[in-house]
């Protein structure tokens, strides 16, 4: 149930409280133009909130497709254990010839240095 806004009562009244006529219209009008931009009736509300369940809805259904592109692209991913096992080995494997390396090359510097010192003294 909407209730209308009587713009003659209200400028009536403010008439009997001291305003001129031309004013108390005027006044009236503007409050009825702010009151009925800020009131919503319940045919309105209803409209909004059937708009926002049709968004949920939506939003839902898109959210359940992202849901279904992130699982296929995981998927393979989550299934290959025994690659991630391999490559954990790889890596202590690489680790190690890495190790080797280094130590092999710490040595050949150290055997550079004392050849060099050597041909120095005699040169």
């Amino acid at each position: 149930m909407t209730t209308a806004f009587d713009v003659a009562a209200l400028a009536s009244r403010l008439v009997h409280a001291g305003h001129t006529p031309e004013a108390a219209a005027a006044y009236a009008a503007l409050f009825e133009e702010l009151i009925m931009n800020a009131i919503a009736t319940k045919a309105q509300i209803a409209a909004l909130q059937a708009q926002v369940q049709e968004l949920r809805r939506e939003i839902g259904a898109g959210t359940d497709g992202l849901r279904e592109a992130v699982r296929q692209e995981t998927a393979p991913l989550l299934t290959s254990k025994a690659f991630d096992a391999s490559l954990s080995r790889r890596s202590y494997f690489t680790y190690l010839e890495n190790a080797q390396l280094g130590l092999i090359l710490a040595i050949l510097s150290v055997a550079a240095v004392i050849v060099f010192t050597i041909l120095k003294k005699f040169f």
